[in-house]
């Protein structure tokens, strides 16, 4: 049974911003369990419609900020997409993972240091000195 995905938007009004407006956030509901994400948008509370999940009107702002937020909606939908295209399962945890960035890193640091000290060996009497 295939995992059952919902995105809301919605203005917090506990984080509101040093002008007044609210902040957007979006939140990502997997089977239950749910994601939460700031959109970095805000907006006046009387210009947002609170069950549609986007902005009133017709005017420039309204129609940026709901380009902006159907933007983050088309990426969470990319995001499951690709989850089940990798063969990973869609939960809560993989979507977050994708979200964030996280993830199996190919290289640690040390590999990345190791493999520089190799390279620069290989040029020691062409293009460098040992002393380098």
């Amino acid at each position: 049974m295939e995992a059952k995905l919902s995105i809301l938007f919605y203005g917090k009004t506990t984080k509101k911003t040093s002008d007044g407006k609210l902040s957007i956030y979006m939140r990502v509901t997997i089977d239950g369990h749910r994601f939460e994400a700031a959109t970095n948008s805000s907006i006046e509370q009387a210009k947002w419609q609170a069950g549609a999940g986007k902005a009133k009107g017709n005017t420039e702002e309204a129609r940026t900020i709901n380009v902006h937020l159907e933007v983050f909606r088309r990426k969470a939908y990319d995001y499951r997409q690709e989850l089940l295209m990798e063969g990973e399962p869609f939960t809560i945890d993989t979507f977050k993972s994708k979200w964030l960035g996280l993830g199996d890193c190919p290289f640690t640091l040390m590999e990345v240091i190791r493999n520089h000290n190799k390279d620069i060996e290989q040029l020691i009497g062409k293009e460098y000195v040992k002393s380098t």
